[in-house]
Protein backbone atom coordinates (compact mmCIF):
# COMPACT_ATOMS: atom_id res chain seq x y z
CA UNK A 1 0.00 0.00 0.00
CA UNK A 2 3.19 2.39 0.51
CA UNK A 3 4.48 1.67 -2.81
CA UNK A 4 1.47 2.47 -4.27
CA UNK A 5 0.74 5.23 -2.60
CA UNK A 6 4.09 6.67 -3.05
CA UNK A 7 3.23 5.90 -7.19
CA UNK A 8 0.18 7.86 -7.66
CA UNK A 9 0.91 10.74 -5.31
CA UNK A 10 4.60 11.07 -7.77
CA UNK A 11 2.40 10.20 -10.86
CA UNK A 12 -0.34 12.99 -10.39
CA UNK A 13 2.12 15.49 -9.29
CA UNK A 14 4.53 15.19 -12.33
CA UNK A 15 1.73 14.68 -14.65
CA UNK A 16 0.01 17.98 -13.70
CA UNK A 17 3.09 19.58 -13.68
CA UNK A 18 4.15 18.63 -17.11
CA UNK A 19 0.60 19.56 -18.37
CA UNK A 20 0.81 22.91 -17.05
CA UNK A 21 4.31 23.76 -18.09
CA UNK A 22 6.03 21.08 -20.32
CA UNK A 23 3.08 20.92 -22.75
CA UNK A 24 2.96 24.48 -24.05
CA UNK A 25 6.87 25.01 -24.57
CA UNK A 26 6.40 20.94 -26.52
CA UNK A 27 3.53 21.99 -28.75
CA UNK A 28 6.11 25.54 -29.75
CA UNK A 29 9.48 23.84 -29.89
CA UNK A 30 9.33 20.19 -30.43
CA UNK A 31 8.59 20.00 -34.17
CA UNK A 32 6.13 16.96 -34.03
CA UNK A 33 8.50 14.77 -32.16
CA UNK A 34 7.01 15.20 -28.04
CA UNK A 35 10.53 14.73 -27.12
CA UNK A 36 9.52 17.32 -23.75
CA UNK A 37 6.38 15.02 -23.14
CA UNK A 38 8.42 11.70 -23.45
CA UNK A 39 10.87 13.35 -21.26
CA UNK A 40 9.13 13.37 -18.64
CA UNK A 41 7.64 10.28 -18.80
CA UNK A 42 11.47 9.04 -18.42
CA UNK A 43 11.66 11.26 -15.39
CA UNK A 44 8.61 10.05 -13.49
CA UNK A 45 10.32 6.73 -13.77
CA UNK A 46 13.78 7.73 -12.22
CA UNK A 47 12.32 9.39 -9.30
CA UNK A 48 9.66 6.48 -8.82
CA UNK A 49 12.52 3.98 -8.89
CA UNK A 50 15.25 6.47 -6.41
CA UNK A 51 12.28 7.03 -3.98
CA UNK A 52 10.23 3.75 -3.68
CA UNK A 53 12.60 2.09 -0.82
CA UNK A 54 11.22 -1.70 -2.08
CA UNK A 55 12.89 -1.16 -5.51
CA UNK A 56 16.36 -0.97 -7.07
CA UNK A 57 17.32 -0.97 -10.70
CA UNK A 58 20.87 -2.29 -12.53
CA UNK A 59 21.15 -1.77 -16.57
CA UNK A 60 23.99 -3.79 -18.28
CA UNK A 61 24.79 -2.70 -21.85
CA UNK A 62 24.55 1.09 -21.84
CA UNK A 63 27.72 1.43 -24.13
CA UNK A 64 25.53 -0.61 -27.21
CA UNK A 65 23.36 2.56 -27.00
CA UNK A 66 23.92 5.64 -29.25
CA UNK A 67 21.85 8.41 -28.44
CA UNK A 68 21.41 9.67 -32.11
CA UNK A 69 20.40 6.63 -33.67
CA UNK A 70 16.73 5.40 -34.38
CA UNK A 71 15.57 1.23 -33.17
CA UNK A 72 12.70 -0.84 -33.08
CA UNK A 73 13.60 -1.90 -29.63
CA UNK A 74 12.39 -5.42 -28.88
CA UNK A 75 12.07 -6.40 -24.78
CA UNK A 76 10.38 -9.72 -23.30
CA UNK A 77 7.22 -8.72 -21.26
CA UNK A 78 7.00 -9.58 -18.14
CA UNK A 79 4.50 -7.21 -15.95
CA UNK A 80 2.70 -3.74 -15.92
CA UNK A 81 6.13 -2.07 -14.60
CA UNK A 82 7.69 -3.35 -17.60
CA UNK A 83 7.52 0.20 -19.36
CA UNK A 84 8.54 2.36 -15.88
CA UNK A 85 12.10 0.23 -16.06
CA UNK A 86 12.55 0.63 -19.05
CA UNK A 87 12.09 4.61 -19.29
CA UNK A 88 14.27 4.94 -16.49
CA UNK A 89 16.87 2.86 -18.24
CA UNK A 90 16.86 3.42 -22.29
CA UNK A 91 18.80 6.39 -23.08
CA UNK A 92 17.23 7.05 -26.59
CA UNK A 93 14.02 9.30 -27.48
CA UNK A 94 11.37 6.11 -28.07
CA UNK A 95 7.50 5.71 -28.33
CA UNK A 96 5.52 2.63 -26.96
CA UNK A 97 2.51 1.06 -27.53
CA UNK A 98 -0.03 1.16 -25.08
CA UNK A 99 -3.95 -0.12 -24.61
CA UNK A 100 -5.97 2.09 -25.98
CA UNK A 101 -8.05 2.02 -22.14
CA UNK A 102 -5.58 3.84 -20.89
CA UNK A 103 -5.96 6.90 -22.88
CA UNK A 104 -8.82 8.38 -21.22
CA UNK A 105 -7.73 7.64 -17.56
CA UNK A 106 -7.35 11.22 -16.00
CA UNK A 107 -4.03 12.71 -15.53
CA UNK A 108 -1.86 9.67 -16.62
CA UNK A 109 -3.75 8.54 -19.71
CA UNK A 110 -3.73 11.75 -21.38
CA UNK A 111 -0.13 12.10 -20.58
CA UNK A 112 0.62 9.24 -22.38
CA UNK A 113 -1.56 10.33 -25.55
CA UNK A 114 -0.17 13.55 -25.66
CA UNK A 115 3.53 12.28 -25.82
CA UNK A 116 2.83 10.74 -28.69
CA UNK A 117 2.62 6.62 -27.42
CA UNK A 118 0.73 4.88 -30.09
CA UNK A 119 -2.83 3.37 -29.13
CA UNK A 120 -3.52 -0.09 -29.46
CA UNK A 121 -6.37 -2.27 -29.22
CA UNK A 122 -6.00 -5.90 -28.93
CA UNK A 123 -9.31 -7.02 -30.38
CA UNK A 124 -9.00 -5.21 -33.04
CA UNK A 125 -7.18 -6.30 -36.27
CA UNK A 126 -7.41 -2.58 -37.63
CA UNK A 127 -6.34 -0.84 -34.86
CA UNK A 128 -3.03 -3.02 -34.90
CA UNK A 129 -2.39 -1.90 -38.65
CA UNK A 130 -3.14 2.17 -37.67
CA UNK A 131 -0.10 1.01 -34.90
CA UNK A 132 2.01 -0.31 -37.18
CA UNK A 133 1.29 2.82 -39.68
CA UNK A 134 2.05 5.45 -36.16
CA UNK A 135 5.19 3.30 -35.45
CA UNK A 136 6.66 3.90 -39.00
CA UNK A 137 5.56 7.62 -38.94
CA UNK A 138 7.50 7.97 -35.61
CA UNK A 139 10.66 5.90 -37.40
CA UNK A 140 11.00 8.04 -39.95
CA UNK A 141 11.06 10.96 -37.70
CA UNK A 142 13.83 9.48 -36.29
CA UNK A 143 11.77 8.43 -32.93
CA UNK A 144 12.39 4.96 -31.86
CA UNK A 145 10.13 2.39 -30.86
CA UNK A 146 9.50 0.28 -28.16
CA UNK A 147 7.59 -3.43 -28.77
CA UNK A 148 7.04 -6.15 -27.04
CA UNK A 149 6.94 -8.83 -29.96
CA UNK A 150 5.80 -11.74 -27.19
CA UNK A 151 2.32 -10.08 -27.63
CA UNK A 152 1.15 -10.52 -23.89
CA UNK A 153 3.14 -10.52 -20.18
CA UNK A 154 4.69 -14.10 -19.90
CA UNK A 155 3.11 -16.08 -16.87
CA UNK A 156 5.55 -18.16 -16.21
CA UNK A 157 8.70 -15.88 -16.70
CA UNK A 158 10.28 -17.32 -19.60
CA UNK A 159 10.44 -15.80 -23.20
CA UNK A 160 7.15 -17.27 -25.36
CA UNK A 161 7.71 -17.08 -28.88
CA UNK A 162 7.63 -13.72 -30.66
CA UNK A 163 5.37 -12.51 -33.33
CA UNK A 164 7.17 -11.26 -36.77
CA UNK A 165 5.67 -7.84 -36.65
CA UNK A 166 8.21 -5.99 -34.93
CA UNK A 167 10.90 -7.27 -37.26
CA UNK A 168 9.22 -6.56 -40.29
CA UNK A 169 9.06 -3.05 -39.67
CA UNK A 170 12.75 -2.52 -38.31
CA UNK A 171 13.07 -4.50 -42.14
CA UNK A 172 11.18 -2.27 -44.30
CA UNK A 173 12.31 1.18 -41.99
CA UNK A 174 15.95 0.23 -42.19
CA UNK A 175 16.77 0.67 -38.93
CA UNK A 176 18.61 -1.44 -36.61
CA UNK A 177 16.79 -3.91 -34.03
CA UNK A 178 18.29 -3.50 -29.74
CA UNK A 179 17.80 -6.42 -28.35
CA UNK A 180 16.76 -5.73 -24.22
CA UNK A 181 16.06 -8.45 -21.70
CA UNK A 182 14.08 -7.10 -18.43
CA UNK A 183 14.28 -9.25 -14.96
CA UNK A 184 12.65 -8.95 -11.78
CA UNK A 185 9.48 -7.11 -12.45
CA UNK A 186 7.40 -10.08 -12.83
CA UNK A 187 8.33 -10.61 -9.62
CA UNK A 188 7.02 -7.31 -8.31
CA UNK A 189 4.14 -7.36 -9.66
CA UNK A 190 2.55 -11.01 -11.42
CA UNK A 191 0.11 -10.86 -14.28
CA UNK A 192 -3.53 -10.50 -13.14
CA UNK A 193 -2.58 -9.18 -10.02
CA UNK A 194 -2.43 -5.80 -8.46
CA UNK A 195 -0.38 -7.12 -5.37
CA UNK A 196 2.91 -5.61 -5.00
CA UNK A 197 5.76 -7.90 -3.49
CA UNK A 198 7.84 -5.97 -0.56
CA UNK A 199 11.26 -5.95 -2.66
CA UNK A 200 12.13 -5.99 -6.06
CA UNK A 201 15.61 -5.80 -8.21
CA UNK A 202 15.43 -4.85 -11.30
CA UNK A 203 18.00 -5.73 -14.11
CA UNK A 204 17.95 -4.36 -17.18
CA UNK A 205 20.38 -6.26 -19.52
CA UNK A 206 20.95 -4.12 -23.29
CA UNK A 207 22.36 -6.13 -26.09
CA UNK A 208 24.12 -5.64 -29.44
CA UNK A 209 21.87 -3.62 -32.08
CA UNK A 210 21.18 -6.09 -34.40
CA UNK A 211 21.30 -5.39 -38.59
CA UNK A 212 17.35 -5.90 -39.62
CA UNK A 213 18.36 -7.40 -43.38
CA UNK A 214 17.06 -10.47 -44.60
CA UNK A 215 18.62 -12.26 -47.96
CA UNK A 216 18.19 -15.78 -48.80
CA UNK A 217 20.32 -16.70 -46.26
CA UNK A 218 18.01 -15.06 -43.65
CA UNK A 219 14.48 -15.10 -43.62
CA UNK A 220 12.33 -12.60 -41.06
CA UNK A 221 11.63 -15.67 -38.82
CA UNK A 222 15.59 -16.34 -38.63
CA UNK A 223 16.00 -12.84 -37.80
CA UNK A 224 12.95 -12.99 -35.15
CA UNK A 225 14.41 -16.14 -33.87
CA UNK A 226 17.59 -14.88 -33.55
CA UNK A 227 17.05 -11.77 -31.77
CA UNK A 228 14.78 -14.00 -29.58
CA UNK A 229 17.46 -16.05 -28.51
CA UNK A 230 19.59 -13.20 -27.34
CA UNK A 231 16.83 -12.16 -25.13
CA UNK A 232 16.15 -15.59 -23.51
CA UNK A 233 19.98 -16.49 -22.98
CA UNK A 234 20.39 -12.75 -21.40
CA UNK A 235 17.83 -13.34 -19.21
CA UNK A 236 19.31 -16.70 -18.25
CA UNK A 237 22.32 -15.09 -17.39
CA UNK A 238 20.97 -12.45 -15.48
CA UNK A 239 19.06 -15.36 -12.98
CA UNK A 240 22.14 -17.46 -12.88
CA UNK A 241 23.65 -14.28 -11.35
CA UNK A 242 21.37 -13.97 -8.62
Amino acid sequence: MWTWLIVIIVSVIVSLTSLVTVLPVSLLLDRGKRRLMHGVAVQWGKILLAICPYWSLRIDGHEFVKKNRTYVIVANHQSMLDILVLLASLPVHFKFMAKRELMPVPIIGWHMALAGYVRLDRESKESGKQALLKSREWLRKGVSILMFPEGTRSMDGKVHTFKVGAFKLAVDEHVEILPVAIDGTGDAIPKKSWRLNKESRFVVSIGKPVKAKIDEKCSIEDLRDAVQREIAQRLQVLRSEL
